[in-house]
């Protein structure tokens, strides 16, 4: 029991090192700073491979629990299914402590995420925005118009040539 517990709480560990730096990547986004949100995101990366690596320890220590008392556990198996099995009290209560903490940082993880997903498509859209208005309308209409209705006024040159 005591493998689970530890692989719980380093999962919680790296689940709040997420959160801290999902916190950090709204400022980032605002100010525009593409190099430290680079950096941020590398961070974030090895901590979700971490916690893949952590999730596989978790379910060998499952396996291995439950196989000491002859009961077949499969890598699907969740908390919730796990604390099914456990019989002291005791451990069930400090499993569903872990679980519950677990469930919270999740939570506020794909909160914080989202907001952030915002940002950036806020922020990628100005970018589109200020992009339009300094290339100028295309050129060349998409749509078919009558040749008798085709404007032969003045063209209308824009800060950059795109068939450049």
């Amino acid at each position: 029991m005591d493998d689970v517990l530890k692989v719980l709480d380093r999962l919680i560990e790296l689940h709040e090192a997420l959160l801290t730096l999902g916190g950090q990547k709204r400022p980032v986004i605002v100010a525009n700073q593409v190099t430290e949100l680079t950096q941020i995101t590398q961070r974030e990366s090895k901590l979700v491979k971490e916690i893949g690596l952590l999730e596989t320890e978790r379910v060998k220590a499952v396996q291995a629990y439950l196989g000491s008392s002859g009961i077949f556990a499969t890598a699907a198996m969740t908390i919730s299914d796990f604390i099914r099995f456990v019989h002291r009290l005791s451990d069930k209560e400090a499993l569903q402590s872990r679980q519950q903490r677990l469930v919270e940082l999740i939570g506020e993880l794909k909160r914080v995420n989202e907001l952030n997903r915002q940002l950036l498509e806020q922020s990628l859209s100005f970018v589109n925005y200020s992009i339009d208005l300094m290339v100028g309308p295309d050129e060349q209409e998409s749509t078919y118009r009558h040749p008798e209705q085709q404007d032969h006024g003045g063209y209308q040159r824009s800060m950059f040539d795109r068939k450049a």
